[in-house]
C-alpha cells in the first residue's frame, strides 16, 4: 500500500458484518466508498454528511473475494474563512474496532478539497 492515507484490516469474523464509518468535523462533505477486485471496480456507495442518513455503510463480509479491498473518497467544501477539518475513517466488525485512520485537513476559505485512501483487506 503506497498512499499516506491507507491502512489494512484484517477480518476477525467472516460472519459479523463490517461497518465503514466517515466521520467529518464542521464542514459539509460527500463521500464514496467503493470496493475494488484487482483494478475493476465492483461496487460502490455514496453519502453526504448534511442529510439525515448515517455516514456509514454495512457489508457482508461473505461478499468479498480474494482480492477485494475497499477505496474511499471524500470531498470537502470549506465554508468563508480558512478551517482545519478532521476526517476519521473507522471500520468496525461486531463493535470492535478493526482499522482507523484519522486526518487532519486545512482548507481555504470557499474552496473544495479532495482526500482519499484505501482499506486492504485481509
Amino acid at each position: 500500500m503506497a498512499g499516506t492515507n491507507d491502512f489494512s484490516i484484517a477480518i476477525a469474523k467472516p460472519g459479523k458484518t463490517i461497518v465503514v464509518e466517515f466521520a467529518i468535523s464542521k464542514v459539509i462533505a460527500d463521500w464514496q466508498l467503493f470496493e475494488l477486485v484487482g483494478n475493476q471496480r465492483k461496487r460502490s456507495w455514496d453519502g453526504r454528511t448534511d442529510d439525515n442518513l448515517a455516514d456509514a455503510v454495512v457489508i457482508d463480509p461473505k461478499s468479498f473475494v480474494q482480492g477485494s479491498s475497499l477505496g474511499w473518497t471524500i470531498v470537502l467544501y470549506a465554508p468563508p474563512g480558512d478551517i482545519d477539518v478532521v476526517v476519521v475513517v473507522d471500520v468496525r466488525q461486531d463493535g470492535a474496532l478493526l482499522g482507523k485512520k484519522e486526518i487532519t485537513v486545512s482548507l481555504k476559505s470557499n474552496k473544495s478539497q479532495l482526500v482519499s485512501g484505501a482499506i486492504a483487506i485481509q
